[in-house]
């Protein structure tokens, strides 16, 4: 029969003198800035970040609650303080190609400066830019500019206008736009007079007309240029 001895309850967990620690509280004690009975990873830890070569890398495993994100991070921090301080990247617009934005590489302690100063310059600029255009400098050489544009067009419509003139080919504005129209003794022609003219002469004004046409549409497929054009002379 087997016998079985009573245990107290003081017998039931490890217990520690406080007095054998040497302090009141932690408050009085340095924190550990090694990993404990880890000879082996702490090892590890040393080898690999004194491999210089890119694309090797650290894995650390362990159970939950051994403190290794920072312990790890302790080396890392220690370690760190004794290598060169890395140079930092960041990433800005590409104006030529923008799906492809440009690299930096500045010194260390700059691209925080760097994001600051062009975030202080953006809400410079959106206060600047729109008070430029409210000035009366910019308003009157817009003016300027805009009529001298239409000045242009105007200069070609007539030309235009005058040389149909010539052909007895009048330009009337409708609701679609422009058009040509034959013109008899200062007159537009009327359809069915027009109908009533020999078939040589039909042909005739109709080949003026088309070959007009063409260019009157260049006439006014050049807007967009004019428009462009002074576009870019107001932004210098």
């Amino acid at each position: 029969m087997t016998n079985f001895q009573s245990l107290g309850f003081e017998n039931l967990r490890k217990t520690c003198d406080p007095a054998r620690l040497g302090f009141k509280t932690t408050a009085e004690i340095e924190p550990t800035k090694i990993l404990i009975g880890q000879d082996r990873a702490l090892g590890a830890l040393q080898f690999g970040t004194a491999i210089q070569r890119n694309g090797y890398n650290l894995f650390v495993i362990g159970g939950k609650g051994f403190g290794r994100h920072w312990a790890v991070g302790q080396f890392l921090e220690e370690q760190a303080k004794s290598q060169k301080q890395p140079d930092e990247w960041v990433y800005v617009n590409n104006f030529t190609m923008g799906r492809v934005p440009r690299a930096l590489r500045l010194p260390p302690g700059t691209a925080k400066r760097l994001q600051k100063a062009m975030a202080s310059l953006i809400d410079d600029l959106q206060t600047a830019i729109p008070s430029l255009f409210e000035t009366d400098d910019y308003r009157n050489r817009a003016r300027a500019i805009n009529e001298e544009g239409r000045k242009h067009h105007d200069e070609d419509f007539e030309k235009l206008r005058k040389k149909a003139e010539t052909l007895n080919i009048a330009i009337v504005r409708s609701p679609m736009g422009f058009g040509l129209a034959p013109v008899k003794d200062g007159s537009v022609i009327k359809p069915e007079d027009f109908k009533k003219l020999d078939k040589s002469e039909q042909e005739r004004i109709e080949a003026t007309i088309v070959e007009l046409q063409k260019e009157l549409e260049i006439v006014f497929r050049d807007i967009p240029t004019i428009e462009k054009t002074g576009a870019t002379a107001l932004a210098r």
